[in-house]
């Protein structure tokens, strides 16, 4: 069997926060449902119970996720997330639902695992 080269993988990009810009890793662990520790969390509307997406909040994009270390190790690192104004929260910081929703001006919930209804 002939073997060709059909591409190149240019970047790797992986995602902590669903619909926030995420981050550019050297490699990725690839598991049953996708790459390890991509759209770990996601943002969830307060008054209409739906996962939020930056289709419909486009100032989602203003927002960036980051871990902090290596999530494919046994214990999972933190999510650092900048915020527009370039303050940074982590996503396990008790308020951290509370300044996504003002930055963001809806009231929201990060949520770990969360999936799109």
């Amino acid at each position: 069997m002939e073997r060709r080269q059909i591409g190149v993988v240019k970047e790797l990009l992986r995602f902590p926060v669903k619909s926030m810009l995420g981050e550019t890793v050297r490699e990725l662990a690839i598991t049953k449902t996708g790459a390890a520790g991509d759209r770990a969390m996601a943002l969830r509307e307060v008054a209409s119970k739906r996962i939020v997406s930056a289709k419909k909040f486009a100032a989602m994009l203003s927002f960036r996720a980051e871990y902090e270390g290596n999530s494919g190790s046994a214990e999972s690192p933190r999510i650092r997330i900048t915020l527009p104004d370039g303050k940074v929260i982590h996503a396990d910081d008790p308020a951290a639902s509370e300044a996504i929703s003002k930055a963001l001006g809806h009231d929201v919930r990060l949520e770990q695992g969360a999936r799109p209804n």
